[in-house]
């Protein structure tokens, strides 16, 4: 166990908000760069025709398996190892780090081989058309390849952010993107190598990502190590990390069947209704990224001060998480909302796209603001162990408030479609509300000291 790497990333002596805006920073910049890699695929996919642009929706499904995969097994184990570090459990850090990627390694290596054997039939279970398909089939085959490296690669950058090494963990993301976004350009005009060159450059971004998230474990430069020999799937290890992580597996599987279903019903309109969902949900994420790297700075710090025992100040930096979140949102939905359509058209030119993409985005930009307090509790609860919680949380958004919501109002024609996720994602505050009102408080209302007495 190195100890001193752990002193270094965690610097408890600071004030809550200096401290969260530390941990913070480097986790929104590495999940920018994400969604900036994501949305560039969008705008040289959309530069082969709006079919490629569909390609994209239909293909973001399987995208977001593997991340379920990769984060159920990060963030389960993630907390654990925080709350461990906290209560200086080194043994328990150092087997549920190892159990974590070991199992993503197999888990991603079951889901290429699976993927791989049965590539058309699943595309068009997941709304491909005749026209969409041709896009669709190659990038297929090299996302699969990629799998393993992607859920391995999840699972290494949530346990160095873990413990607090978020600089090495936003290094490691960030470069792998920037080889992305290099590389596909690459690919597409001098390769001439069409969506399969696209898919090429993720696997090979996400081949260096693995590589440099390593690198810690390996020069001893973090606070616990990953050994074969210590990945025992044990019952007790094996439960604690799906369970804690099982939140994150519902949000991101969930959100994979909800874009399956949206994506089928949208398919009686055309490539360019799907093309505008697909391309909608890509800003979506750019803007979710910074609302995600708020919640994953705070993750290290209440972790590990769970893990010591102090929930008071654990609490005050969730409070301090949450009000930065919802700052930050709002002011980021208000100008997407006002220049929608210039958004939309830097990544498409087919008016019927920009028009129904700008409908979607601003629809969204009017609940995004909400997220800052959902995702916020979501990652604490599931930090704190509180797995039931966040569970609840977790599936509201695209379980129990999307599918009945989809089952309705599409009935109602194409801009009702359009208005399940956001309407859906405007209920799902409710869990929140619901828990913050029976333990007494709300965490976005800051604590006030009572004022002393004054005795008559």
């Amino acid at each position: 166990m190195q100890t001193a790497p752990l002193k270094r990333h965690l610097r408890m002596d600071l004030p809550s908000f200096p401290l969260l805006l530390r941990m913070s920073f480097p986790a929104t910049i590495a999940n920018l760069s994400t969604s900036v890699a994501v949305l560039a695929d969008a705008v040289f996919l959309s530069r082969m025709g709006t079919a490629y642009s569909g390609a994209a929706g239909v293909l973001f499904p399987i995208f977001a398996l593997i991340q379920a995969i990769g984060f159920t097994l990060g963030t389960g184990a993630g907390s654990i190892l925080s709350r461990s570090l906290g209560a200086k459990d080194f043994k328990r850090a150092n087997a549920v780090a190892s159990f974590s990627f070991f199992a993503s390694l197999t888990v991603g290596g079951l889901i290429c081989l699976i993927g791989l054997l049965s590539r058309e039939p699943l595309l068009r279970l997941l709304g491909a058309n005749d026209e969409i398909l041709a896009g669709a089939l190659p990038y297929a085959s090299v996302l699969f390849f990629a799998s393993p490296l992607m859920c391995a690669s999840f699972v290494l950058s949530n346990l160095l952010r873990a413990e607090g090494n978020v600089i090495w963990a936003t290094v490691g993301t960030v470069v792998g993107n920037l080889l992305n976004i290099l590389l596909t350009p690459l690919f597409l005009f001098c390769l001439h190598s069409g969506a399969k060159g696209v898919a090429w450059s993720l696997l090979i971004g996400y081949a260096a990502s693995f590589v440099l998230l390593r690198i810690p474990y390996r020069i001893g430069k973090s606070a616990v190590s990953i050994r074969l020999e210590r990945s025992a799937f044990t019952f007790r290890i094996t439960k604690e990390t799906l369970v804690v992580g099982s939140s994150s597996f519902a949000r991101q599987g969930l959100a994979m069947l909800a874009a399956v279903f949206l994506n089928r019903a949208a398919r009686q309109y055309g490539a360019a209704v799907i093309a505008a969902l697909a391309v909608e949900n890509r800003i979506f994420l750019f803007l979710y990224a910074f609302c995600l790297g708020i919640g994953q700075g705070m993750i290290p710090i209440v972790g590990y001060l769970s893990g010591e025992g102090r929930n008071d100040r654990a609490k005050k930096v969730y409070r301090t998480a949450v009000w930065f979140s919802l700052s930050l949102l709002s002011i980021l939905s208000l100008v997407s909302g006002i220049f929608a359509p210039q958004i939309l058209a830097l990544f498409q030119s087919d008016p019927e796209v920009i028009r129904w993409g700008t409908f979607l985005l601003r629809a969204q930009c009017v609940v995004m603001p909400l997220h800052g307090l959902i995702t916020t509790a979501n990652l604490y609860y599931q930090t704190i162990g509180s797995a039931r919680k966040a569970l609840l949380i977790a599936v509201s958004r695209q379980g129990i408030f999307f599918f009945p919501l989809l089952a309705v109002l599409p009935k109602f024609g194409l801009p009702c479609l359009l208005l399940v996720q956001p309407v859906a994602d405007g209920l799902s505050l409710l869990p929140v509300l619901i828990f913050a009102a029976k333990e007494g408080h709300f965490p976005f209302v800051p604590k006030r000291k009572c004022p002393p007495s004054v005795s008559s």
